[in-house]
């Protein structure tokens, strides 16, 4: 899911005078007079790199938020250092573009998330929707939004409650049920319920789900689909008999991620590290659970061929 935030950064748009220096970007780290300096640069490129600056201090993030180019408020608005007046000024802003950061910005208020989750931009709701401050009823609300992405975005949300997983679980968008299957915070009967979807797509991302019981990674590891029953061999939550199970799998990748999972019982690590398939064999040598007298037979091996 990408996102819809910030604008490409902009280079400078002024050439250098007779006996300056050429100001591209500043560094992460730079001194705070250094970053005053930069903000008044005439390039909106400039200050629009000082306003995104991890380091930059609030005051300045102050004067850059009163900036006329909404590239630059933009960035104060996603900025985790500004100030919480300021940003609840530019919620308001009359630009989406600012609005839109503001809506990102995990510190913005309940309030203004809220009024922001009403906004006519989508682009302003669906950072609302993702963004893992918003209120449960925020979030609830914008689950019956007309927009698909405003849904994919509130399914992905780890602050969803478990009542509106459960009904975008039934919506039949394949994205929307997808971000349900792989939220973390979704409850074990809905998971169940996707693992019988007909999508595999939408299977597979239960099955990497690890809050997925272990019934369920039972059942998942025995689908006819191999994106299915690989996606299983990589889930941390998968038990060492599930993992024996697919340490057999006759698909080559599905060996390869159950040989690399730091669950994989050492019995099983003995045999795929003695693999005839050179991915396999080297999965299991760099898992970090792999017992040290197997880790100095493979050393050996290797140094002797």
């Amino acid at each position: 899911m990408q996102s819809a935030g910030r604008p490409t950064r902009l280079q400078p748009r002024t050439a250098p005078q007779p006996g300056e220096q050429s100001v591209g970007r500043p560094p992460t780290r730079v001194s705070t007079p250094v970053l005053d300096r930069l903000s008044r640069h005439p390039a909106v490129g400039v200050r629009q790199e000082v306003a995104c600056n991890p380091t930059c201090p609030p005051r300045v993030l102050r004067r850059l938020s009163h900036n006329r180019e909404p590239e630059v408020r933009n960035q104060v608005a996603h900025q985790s250092a500004c100030p919480p007046d300021v940003l609840v000024r530019l919620s308001r802003d009359i630009a989406e573009s600012v609005r839109l950061g503001a809506a990102s910005n995990p510190l913005c208020a309940p309030d203004d998330l809220e009024r922001l989750s009403y906004d006519t931009a989508d682009g302003v709701r669906i950072q609302v929707a993702k963004n893992p401050s918003s209120a449960p009823a925020v979030l609830e609300r914008l689950s019956d939004d007309t927009k698909p992405l405003v849904l994919v975005c509130v399914a992905g949300n780890p602050s969803s409650p478990p009542g509106v997983l459960g009904k975008l679980s039934g919506n039949g968008n394949p994205g929307v049920q997808g971000q349900v299957a792989q939220n973390p915070n979704c409850p074990a009967d809905t998971l169940e319920r996707l693992a019988s979807n007909g999508s595999p797509d939408v299977r597979k991302d239960v099955a990497a789900n690890p809050s997925s019981p272990t019934p369920l990674l039972e059942q998942l590891s025995r689908d006819e689909s191999e994106w299915v029953r690989s996606s299983v061999a990589v889930n941390p939550a998968a038990t060492p008999e599930i993992l024996e199970q697919l340490g057999h799998d006759h698909d080559i990748t599905t060996r390869r991620y159950a040989a690399a999972n730091t669950a994989c019982p050492p019995e099983l690590l003995d045999r795929l590290i003695r693999s005839r398939n050179r991915q396999v064999r080297q999965a299991a040598a760099s898992n970090a659970s792999l017992p040290q007298y197997l880790r100095a037979m493979w050393q050996l091996a290797n140094s002797a061929s």
